[in-house]
Parts: C-alpha cells; sequence; structure tokens
C-alpha cells in the first residue's frame, strides 16, 4: 500500500513519497471521522508521517447544517501511518487501457439543472452553486502507470496516489486547500472574494488556465487538526455560496454522491504540520469491477449558460480523452572556439519554455555547458541540449561541417500550421508536422510553413527573413513560429524588423534569407512548385 505526492525530482512541500504503513484508520460512519482526525494527529505528533483522504460525504460530521448523500462505497474518512518517508515506487511503463468516458447523466438534465440553479439565483436562495456531474470508464493494467502519465502530461501542482486497497485514488489536482506551518495557514481557493495576499492570479495547467487567490492566516493557541478542518472542509470553491444553503441545493440537484471528488488529499509531517489539496480532477479506480470514475463541474452563476458550462466541464476532462503528446524541450547551441554564441538568450529561452509547459528546469545546466565547453576548446560544435519534463537534462556535441551549398533550394508547406498551437511557440522534439513535410520534400534542402492566413511563418531549422525596398522583414510570433534567439538578436540591433509576410511577397521574391543561431545568414530561394500552393491557398481565401 503506497501514498505518492506529486513525483520523483520534484522537490517542494507536496513532494513525498510513502510505502508500508504501519496501521491504516476507516471512518465509515460520521461519528468515527473526527476521532479519526484526532488519531492521525496524534500519530503525526509522535512522528509519523500520516496520509489522509475525506470525501465530500464527510462533511455533516463537522456541521450537520451540511447536507450530503448519505451513501458512497468509499469510506468518508482514511488514513495510513507512515514511520518514515520513503523512494518513489520505481519508474514503471506499465501497460494500461480505459474504455470510452460516459457522462452519468444527460444532456437535457444537465441543462435544466442549471437553468433550475438561475431561478433559485434569481429568486436570492444562493449566489453561485458548484454543480457536477460523474464521468466512468473501465480501466485495465497498471494504475500507477497511468497515475505517472497524467502527472506528467497534467502538470498540475497537487497530484496524489492513494492506494486504498480495493481503491486507488489519482488525484491531478491543481488546487492547494490549505498548508499549516505551525500557526501559520495558507489556503490558495481557486475563486473568492476575500481579503487576499495575492487576489486573482492567473495560473497556467496544461489544457486550461485558472485563476487562484492567496490567502494567508495565523491560528489561536490549541487548534487541532481536526479543528482546523472543520472550519474549512469542504472547500468553498467546490460548494459555491453561501455554503449551507448551497450544499442542500447540491444534494437535491446532484443524483450520486461524489466520494473522493472535491473532497481532500494530503498528509500530516512528524510534529503536526500539514498540506492538502482540494480532490478536484481526480479518478476513482475500483480494482475489483475496474470501474473508474471521474467527477467534474463548474460553478453556475445567473450569466451562466447550460452551453457554456459544458463546454468548461469538458475542457477540465480533456485530459482524459487524449493524452497530451510527450515531448522534450530542446536547445541548439553554437560553441566555437569554446565560447558560446548567444547563451543567455538561449538559456532565458529554454526557462521560459519550461516554465510555460510545466517542465522542472534545473540550475546546474550552465554548469554543465561550461564542462561541455572546456571538453571542446576548438572548432566549431552544435551543442544539443534535451530536457524532459521532470528536469532531466541529456546533452550532444556535434562537429558542424560548413555548408557548400551557397544558395538552399527551400519548398513550401503542402497545408498550414494552426497559429494558435502552442507548441509552435517552443522549441520541442514534437516536430512530427514539421518531419512529414521536410521528407515528402527530398529534392529540396529545406521547407518553409504558413499559417491558415496564408502569412509565411518559419522553416524547419530557421527564421525566414525577406528583403523589401532596402529593409529586412520577419515574420511577427503571432504568425504562429518559434522566436529564435538569433533573430531576437538582429531585432533588438534593429538589423531586421517585424511584419506579416505572404506567400505571394515569398513567390515574388528572387531571394531570401533562413537564419538561425547556429548556421546564422543563409540565403534561400523557392523551389519551382509555387504554383501548387498559390492554387491551394486561392481556394482557401474564396
Amino acid at each position: 500500500m503506497t501514498a505518492t505526492f506529486g513525483l520523483e525530482n520534484n522537490s517542494n512541500a507536496w513532494s513525498l513519497g510513502l510505502i508500508s504503513p504501519s496501521s491504516t484508520l476507516l471512518a465509515t460512519r460520521l461519528a468515527d471521522v473526527v476521532p479519526l482526525l484526532d488519531a492521525a494527529e496524534a500519530e503525526a505528533l509522535a512522528g509519523s508521517y500520516v496520509a489522509v483522504m475525506l470525501s465530500y460525504e464527510a462533511a455533516p460530521a463537522f456541521d450537520c447544517a451540511f447536507k450530503t448523500h448519505s451513501f458512497h462505497s468509499l469510506p468518508l474518512a482514511w488514513a495510513a501511518v507512515f514511520p518514515d518517508s520513503s523512494e518513489f515506487p520505481t519508474k514503471c511503463a506499465g501497460n494500461y487501457s480505459t474504455a470510452s468516458w460516459q457522462p452519468q447523466i444527460t444532456r437535457s438534465k444537465y441543462t435544466s439543472s442549471v437553468e433550475r440553479i438561475r431561478e433559485m439565483i434569481s429568486a436570492g436562495d444562493t449566489y453561485q452553486v458548484n454543480y457536477s456531474f460523474p464521468l466512468i470508464s473501465k480501466f485495465s493494467g497498471d494504475a500507477y502507470a497511468w497515475y505517472r502519465d497524467l502527472c506528467i502530461a497534467q502538470g498540475a501542482q497537487y497530484c496524489a496516489y492513494l492506494d486504498l486497497g480495493r481503491y486507488k485514488l489519482l488525484s491531478l489536482s491543481p488546487e492547494l486547500f490549505f498548508e499549516r506551518r505551525g500557526y501559520h495557514v495558507v489556503t490558495k481557493p481557486m475563486k473568492g472574494t476575500v481579503q487576499a495576499s495575492s487576489l486573482f492570479q492567473l495560473e497556467r495547467f496544461e489544457t486550461l488556465w485558472q485563476l487562484t487567490s492567496t490567502v494567508e492566516s495565523t491560528l489561536k493557541d490549541g487548534v487541532s487538526f481536526a479543528e482546523l478542518m472543520a472550519a474549512l472542509f469542504p472547500c468553498g470553491s467546490v460548494t459555491g455560496a453561501p455554503k449551507v444553503r448551497t450544499m442542500k441545493i447540491i444534494n437535491n440537484l446532484e443524483p450520486f454522491p461524489r466520494g473522493a471528488y472535491t473532497g481532500a488529499i494530503g498528509f500530516l509531517r512528524p510534529g503536526g504540520d500539514c498540506i492538502f489539496n482540494v480532490a478536484i480532477r481526480t479518478l476513482v479506480l475500483d480494482s475489483l469491477s475496474g470501474e473508474v470514475t471521474f467527477g467534474v463541474g463548474g460553478g453556475v452563476t445567473f450569466d451562466s449558460t447550460a452551453e457554456r458550462e459544458y463546454e468548461e466541464c469538458m475542457v477540465k476532462s480533456s485530459f482524459l480523452f487524449n493524452l497530451p503528446i510527450t515531448f522534450q524541450l530542446l536547445e541548439a547551441i553554437l560553441l566555437e572556439e569554446g565560447d558560446y554564441f548567444l547563451l543567455d538568450r538561449h538559456l532565458t529561452r529554454f526557462e521560459a519554455s519550461a516554465n510555460f509547459l510545466g517542465f522542472s528546469f534545473p540550475e546546474k545546466i550552465r554548469l554543465e555547458l561550461d564542462r561541455i565547453a572546456a571538453a571542446h576548446r576548438t572548432g566549431s560544435w552544435k551543442i544539443r541540449v534535451l530536457l524532459t519534463k521532470n528536469g532531466q537534462l541529456e546533452f550532444e556535441a556535434l562537429r558542424l561541417e560548413k555548408i557548400e551549398r551557397e544558395l538552399r533550394s527551400v519548398a513550401l508547406a503542402t497545408e498550414p500550421i494552426d497559429s494558435a498551437n502552442r507548441l509552435f511557440f517552443h522549441k520541442t522534439t514534437s516536430r512530427s508536422f514539421y518531419s512529414s513535410q521536410l521528407e515528402a520534400r527530398f529534392d529540396c534542402d529545406d521547407v518553409v510553413f504558413w499559417n491558415e492566413r496564408g502569412e509565411v511563418t518559419e522553416s524547419s531549422i530557421a527564421n525566414v527573413v525577406l528583403p523589401v525596398d532596402g529593409k529586412l522583414f520577419t515574420p511577427p510570433v503571432s504568425a504562429g513560429l518559434l522566436a529564435g534567439t538569433f533573430r531576437d538578436q538582429l531585432l533588438a540591433e534593429g538589423k531586421i524588423l517585424e511584419r506579416a509576410i505572404t506567400i505571394e511577397e515569398l513567390r515574388e521574391a528572387s531571394e531570401f534569407f533562413l537564419i538561425n543561431s547556429v548556421h546564422k545568414w543563409m540565403r534561400a530561394t523557392l523551389h519551382p512548385q509555387i504554383s501548387q500552393i498559390s492554387q491551394i491557398q486561392s481556394k482557401k481565401t474564396k
């Protein structure tokens, strides 16, 4: 039996591996919930780590005015005591599969519920209701491998894997419920109107952006873990406001218990400090039946429409239907006679991409590059750097040969790119579209790409620069391209300017330039297959 918080190589307050508990505690009755939390705190004060899960239906244990469904197959509360922390479970490449996901309410039922909520808001019964429903699928295979893949792909900060025996909980939560350090408590709700040290900060997750606020407080002497939980649970971001009345509305409108979904998952450290997530984006796997349940919902207000709210639910659950493409971040840096070209620009871009895409960025990268430079003091080299999502680096030094061809023959891609695709703005190993287009034009040195508006973007290895009336122009990043470091340097020096470049302009040019930080300036001309692309673009604009 294990409890894993985050993944290996994370180094934050949430990162913890726990294996082989000395004891477990279960609460299947409301009367047992608070004693379980008291026992968990006692174990932590005695020096143990304690993993804890609270189902949403545990709420009436803290206040009988909270109304929830009375039965769920999961325990109301669960805790496991671990004498010490452990190494994270061994990385695994286990196989697994899921069937299609089925919503457990009809679209018409969802629409009527949203309209009923709007009527109650209009009548003054509530301000906002977090209305949710479950999706169900069938799962087979390695649950922990699935958790790891989801965790890496989703990039949420408060992921957790709990093995309760029959049930496995895979939480991909982006939301901190609360963290206690001594007398200091921090919460980070995803919505709310309270006095806050950081109000409505925009945070990015793999398939959506989310508003959060940071709220801090100081506890009075003698406040226990159970009392703190009673004051906060369930989190207001998963109920609505006012909480008591809105939970009654939820109980009337939602036909299913929520279980672990919108409850809380976390752990106590030796000494009593603790940290918990809000268990949203959380899967519950019944290992006996193979059924896996995923709850999803959103806050319905008077301005809500059923269509928009349902679409938001689909966005929140989209990572279940299609795992995002796994890839590495990439940098290619020129090393000449022991000196790097535009190193600071490369590292700034590398780190910015890592931060945006949720990759860990190791501080040791510059030291590793210095070591490589010391080993390659003569000649010209391309230093290729790969970064995995969990912060692992891989380096490769390739000796550069002089490009013999003075004028490169370049083809146009046969179909447009989507300028909104976020991966085009970052240098990654996800290059299947580029590679397939390049492989199809073996008679050319490179391929130039264009977007849905008929604007030139970049080539497979370089930015494009077009001479026009004595000036040099390059397409803007908004066209859908990677901002090369050499391009940025030339823009900063005023040697090139930004503006949109059309396919027609490129067709009419006798020559243009391809630029990158490894080969710098390369003269190029279009291969004579432009008429075909012109016809394609003409059809798209009609």
